[in-house]
């Protein structure tokens, strides 16, 4: 099953984790922003979703909520406490609908874009797969879509990456999955756009992603794994009027 599958390929993140006690994956899923209780100031919601070891509050502290207010003007924004915990309990994705996307559309907003950083990006992916009703877009900073054998592996196999041999390591199928979605065209599939650094660690990924999108919704910088690469890219995203700049 997906939800299996994504608890697995995501069960050696939270070994990482600075040997910490993984949080629970409490509800409602704790936010930074707006919530259903306040009234909208704007009809788009930017949800931002952070990585791995990043608490919500860094969108914030790292200066990427003022960047995107400073470009967009009047915007809400929501930063979503989505630790690893709510990954491995299989439902991120139900749990982001029914807390705060569902929430939002009731609200009234037009347009709802998910801002994903490194694993936050994975969940973006995840989430406009399975629920595209509720997305009207996705900006990538530098996400995370699985080892340097995956990538090989896409490469060589495609869109028959479902039907391949598996691979090494079963965890891998989750990423492998969302690949198989990303190379299958679809004219209806709400933008994505990514950015990143061309010194991070998984920019091969990034790479071959980029391949796959128009050329004006991709950026690289100078830069690594990091926030200052990461203000970087999304800072000429909507620069170029990509992302939820563009009407």
């Amino acid at each position: 099953m997906p939800h299996r599958r994504l608890l697995l390929a995501l069960s050696l993140l939270a070994l990482g984790a600075c040997g910490s006690t993984i949080p629970p994956a409490t509800r409602p899923i704790r936010t930074v922003g707006w919530s259903p209780a306040q009234a909208r100031r704007s009809d788009r919601l930017l949800v931002l979703l952070p990585g791995r070891l990043s608490p919500p509050e860094e969108f914030r502290s790292e200066g990427l909520e003022a960047e995107l207010a400073r470009t967009l003007g009047p915007v809400d924004q929501v930063a979503v406490d989505a630790h690893v915990g709510y990954y491995l309990s299989g439902a991120f994705v139900e749990t982001l609908a029914e807390d705060v996307l569902v929430p939002a559309r009731k609200a009234g907003f037009r347009d709802v874009w998910i801002v994903g950083a490194s694993l936050g990006g994975s969940g973006a992916l995840a989430t406009l797969k399975k629920r595209p009703d509720l997305v009207d877009g996705l900006v990538l900073l530098a996400p995370y879509l699985g080892s340097e054998e995956v990538v090989e592996r896409v490469k060589r196999f495609g869109r028959e990456i479902l039907s391949a041999p598996p691979p090494s390591d079963p965890k891998e199928r989750f990423f492998e999955e969302l690949w198989a979605w990303l190379l299958t065209p679809d004219g209806a599939r709400a933008p994505i756009a990514v950015g990143y650094g061309r010194s991070d660690r998984f920019v091969a990924s990034h790479r071959f992603l980029s391949t796959l999108l128009p050329p004006d919704r991709v950026v690289e910088v100078d830069g690594g794994h990091d926030w200052s690469a990461w203000r970087r890219a999304i800072a000429e995203l909507l620069r170029r009027g990509i992302g939820p700049l563009r009407r």
